[in-house]
């Protein structure tokens, strides 16, 4: 699954599990809480306007995306 040009926020995602999926120029914005990604790919995503609590990101990469002033509460995180 192909995600592009997307603003994600917590109402988009909660709940919800994501597996072998693809973000491409994506933000996720607000409190984003109670989702997981697995094997994810993140290629130029903004992930600096978020507060994640309750995430879980395992094997996934994110080349070229902003990833600065990221706010953790509750996260597991394995990276590749």
């Amino acid at each position: 699954m192909t995600n592009k040009n997307i603003i994600f926020t917590n109402n988009d995602l909660k709940g919800n599990g994501f597996e072998d999926a693809i973000f491409e120029n994506c933000k996720f914005v607000g409190e984003i809480q109670f989702v997981n990604f697995s094997n994810c790919t993140f290629k130029n995503c903004d992930f600096s306007q978020g507060l994640y609590n309750i995430v879980s990101l395992f094997n996934c990469s994110f080349p070229e995306s902003k990833l600065s002033n990221i706010d953790f509460r509750d996260i597991n995180i394995r990276l590749l």
